[in-house]
């Protein structure tokens, strides 16, 4: 009898243990500070990007810093500079200072004649 005891508790731990993960991951709201945020998600066209901007077909333009999670269509990170417009995406941002902030970049699509060239702000 004790040997089937002990045959049956490793299995019977690993899942506890998955429905106490699944059940924790399930259940997590991110918090910022004491303030639950919500970010919203559009699907525009990225035309062109600067250091610190990128813009849309749509005329918005959506402010990115270091803490901008940017993923290519392979589902790998990529940083600003690798960021090919003009592109199609998935932007989740928050508005600060009636600004719209991008905190998660998904890149869907990438247009054949895309490049990772910057435009300047400045009129020339």
């Amino acid at each position: 009898m004790t040997d089937v005891i002990k045959k049956q508790a490793g299995p019977m731990a690993v899942m506890c243990l998955c429905f106490i993960f699944f059940s924790m991951t399930f259940t997590v709201t991110p918090v910022c500070g004491d303030e639950e945020q919500e970010s919203e998600t559009v699907r525009v066209n990225i035309e062109r990007k600067t250091l610190e901007k990128v813009f849309t077909n749509t005329g918005d333009i959506y402010h990115v810093s270091d803490a901008t999670l940017i993923v290519g269509t392979d589902g790998k990170q990529v940083s600003m500079r690798d960021l090919m417009a003009p592109c199609q995406a998935k932007v989740y941002f928050d508005f600060e200072n009636g600004k719209r902030k991008a905190t998660y970049i998904k890149i869907i699509s990438v247009a054949s004649d895309a490049a990772w060239q910057w435009v300047s702000e400045r009129p020339e």
